[in-house]
Formats: structure tokens, sequence, C-alpha cells
């Protein structure tokens, strides 16, 4: 496996691949990706930061098979991203499905694969963030696989993007936000046609119930439906 540990000292991780970026032909998953940042599949890997913050930010431009922005690749191992970091952004995570035209199956933003733990321990906030590619049968700006987790602690949990796949387990007791990337994106709960859906069972199984409060949409979004749902915390 490998590791990072920084004692207190802040990870920053910034990643970009090159335009039109090829894979190989041989079909081994070291060569069917053209992510800005991946975290290998192949073996255990830890990024701890101690009170440190982590910032991961990627981008990718390729242009066929898998093109995510940031990708948290677990598979049969396991990956973890630990902060204890007290105050402000402790996780900050942003990324970039590829925008390039091509043939590319998947151009996620942000994809977390089952097996990845999100953690902020000490109170700072966590915030993932995707913009989906414009090419691909999966463009969700972020994908949570189901077995993935993501805890903010006391801390306040914020993740947004346009189209959002959560079957993930989100748990804390700050706040939770959910909430669109682009301004005028409609929501839908419980069912319907929005651009943004949020499936009911995501209320009841995927959000642990502890939160101070949850807030879905800002300001900025379009309408919002509410159909059939029970809601564990506060809404805002």
């Amino acid at each position: 496996g490998s590791s990072m540990a920084t004692n207190g000292g802040n990870v920053v991780l910034f990643g970009k691949s090159r335009l039109g970026a090829a894979v190989g032909n041989d079909g081994s998953a070291e060569n069917t990706n053209v992510d800005g940042i991946r975290i290998s599949p192949f073996a255990s890997s830890l990024i701890n930061s101690g009170a440190g913050s982590i910032v991961i930010e990627g981008v990718s431009q390729g242009t066929d098979q898998v093109a995510l922005g940031v990708e948290f690749c677990s598979l049969s191992t396991v990956t973890h991203l630990i902060t204890s970091s007290a105050s402000g952004d402790a996780i900050i995570i942003t990324g970039t499905g590829s925008q390039s035209a091509g043939t590319q199956v998947n151009t996620n933003g942000v994809f977390v694969h089952n097996g990845t733990t999100i953690s902020a321990t000490g109170g700072g906030n966590i915030k993932i963030t995707g913009v989906g590619g414009s090419v691909g049968s999966t463009q969700q700006s972020n994908y949570f696989s189901t077995g993935s987790q993501v805890n903010s602690g006391s801390g306040n949990l914020t993740v947004s993007g346009n189209t959002i796949y959560l079957a993930g387990s989100f748990s804390g007791s700050g706040t939770l936000t959910i909430q669109p990337e682009t301004a005028g994106t409609t929501i839908d709960i419980g069912g319907g046609t929005g651009t943004l859906q949020l499936p009911s069972s995501l209320f009841s199984t995927n959000f642990t119930d502890g939160f101070s409060g949850m807030t879905i949409g800002n300001a900025n979004t379009g309408d919002i439906t509410v159909n059939s749902v029970t809601f564990r915390d506060n809404m805002r």
C-alpha cells in the first residue's frame, strides 16, 4: 500500500491530464483511465494530514474510456482520507470530468468507489464539488458508490454538483448541504424531472440521522419540487 502522513502539514494535490490523452490497448486498468487525479486501485492508500488541511483538485481532458476529474479508486482495497483540522475547510475536493469531444464512457467530476472513507475528525468542514463531463454514458458531477463513507464529524458537509449519485453513507453532526453547481438548476426530492435528483431513500438510508440540519439548494437554485419523502433532520 501507500501512505502520506504530514503530522499537521497541509496536503495539496493538483492534477490535469493532457488534452486528448490516449489509453493503452492492452485492456489493463492502468491504461483505461485518463483522470486528473487517480488514487491507486491496486493497494490500500492513506492520506492523513493530522491537524492540517487536505485540498485535492483534478481536471481530465481525456478523449477516450474513463476520463474523471478526481477518482478515489478502491475496488477490493481501501482508501482513507483523514484530517483532524479543527476549523475552516478541512477537506476540499474539486473534480472536473472531461469536457473534450471524444468517445468517453465515464466523465464524472468526482468518483468515490466502494471502500473509500473521507473523514474530518477535528471540527473542520468538508466540501466536495464536481463538474460532470460533456460526453459519456455516466456524466454525474459526483458519484459515490455503495460502501463509500463521508464523515464530517462536527464540521459541515457540502456536496455541490448539478447531477449527483449518492449511494454511500454520509454522517456528521454539523449541517449537510446538497446543492447544484450551476445557478438555475432545478431539484426534485423524492422523484420528478428536475436536473438534480434526490431520491427519498437518501433521507432514510444514506444520510445518517444526526446532522444539526439539512440544506437543499442555495439562493441561486432553480425550482425545488418535494414529493413523497420523510426527513429525519431539520430542513433549512
